[in-house]
């Protein structure tokens, strides 16, 4: 996607699935969860990424912990 593309999709997107989606277009992917957030996605960080055109990695589990 241009530049162009992005900020119009970027200024249209008013609900959580459409910055997923818009997320999904611009880097060929979903968001990675740890499933340290239940629900829905932190659309900040999605939000966040798609301005600084960089894929986030939410933190990992650390080993034996119970999500």
């Amino acid at each position: 996607m241009t530049d162009e593309e992005i900020q119009t999709r970027m200024a249209l997107a008013q609900t959580g699935e459409q910055w997923i989606a818009l997320y999904k277009d611009v880097f060929g992917k979903e968001p990675e969860m740890s499933g340290l957030n239940w629900g829905e996605y932190p659309i900040d960080k999605i939000i966040d990424a798609i301005e600084v055109k960089k894929p986030f990695k939410d933190e990992t589990l650390p080993k034996g912990a119970d999500a």
